[in-house]
């Protein structure tokens, strides 16, 4: 089991890569980081794109950006000869990745869960629509039951898999943030160590802040979905945690090298 520093440290457990303008905004503060990657992605190419769908589901970032890897995938979100799909999202931050992609999202979550956009859907969708959900291997929320419950017809676009990584346990050190933007990352960063539940998460989106309770997690601070946010966040964590106890400790005692001094006591005569 390895171990960490003494210092209080904020605790990143995406990939290095989505780390780096995060772990370096922190460092130039003066805050001590400690990577963690509980996950990483794997990128999946679907053998065919679907066909003439109603409307375009996104239920995540990753989910975006699988899709904008694949070879015509411009032509799915606005074919040459067809009306484009409604696209719809769950979050800002999907919402944000399908406008960088040049694509804005017509409909976005309010709150920002799978629940919520498959009403919003429900709501203004004619019946027996053609739904395709763009998404990742792992299903959380029930949104694509609850949209063929609705009498669409739903197809999913599989565009990656989370894939574990090589995670070090470590034995406890003090921490004075954990960033958390997926439930799968929270599930096994948990697993491994689940004396972590104890520390305060700043987290991306309901989903993951509902994992994290259910995880047991006692501290939960919901982050923006803005990354230039996420840095004086963090800080503003870090610099509020408790002082360790190497910290509270009060300076050593400092033993005399030579005995005081005291006067010869009066001699009186016998």
């Amino acid at each position: 089991m390895a171990t960490m520093a003494s210092e209080p440290c904020v605790v990143l457990t995406r990939s290095p890569a989505d780390n780096g303008e995060l772990a370096a905004a922190l460092t130039a503060q003066g805050v001590p980081v400690c990577e963690l990657p509980c996950l990483q992605t794997g990128w999946i190419s679907p053998p065919v794109l679907p066909a003439g769908p109603d409307v375009l589901v996104f239920t995540s970032r990753r989910g975006v950006e699988g899709l904008g890897r694949l070879d015509g995938f411009e032509e799915l979100l606005a074919p040459a000869d067809a009306p484009a799909p409604q696209r719809a999202v769950v979050g800002p931050s999907t919402a944000a990745a399908l406008a960088a992609l040049g694509y804005p999202a017509h409909t976005s979550a309010v709150p920002a869960t799978g629940a919520a956009l498959a009403r919003e859907l429900n709501a203004n969708l004619k019946h027996s629509s053609r739904i395709a959900i763009v998404r990742g291997t792992m299903r959380a929320g029930g949104l694509d039951e609850t949209l063929r419950t609705a009498g669409h017809r739903v197809e999913e676009l599989v565009v990656y898999r989370n894939l574990p990584t090589d995670l070090p346990v470590h034995s406890p050190f003090p921490i004075s943030a954990i960033f958390v933007s997926a439930p799968s990352g929270a599930r096994r960063l948990l697993a491994a160590m689940p004396w972590m539940r104890h520390s305060p998460f700043l987290v991306l989106g309901p989903s993951t802040a509902a994992t994290l309770e259910e995880l047991g997690a006692t501290t939960i601070h919901r982050a923006r979905p803005i990354p230039n946010t996420w840095a004086p966040s963090l800080i503003a964590l870090h610099r509020s945690a408790p002082p360790t106890l190497t910290e509270l400790a009060p300076p050593p005692f400092i033993t005399p090298t030579t005995p005081p001094a005291f006067p010869p006591a009066d001699q009186t005569p016998n």
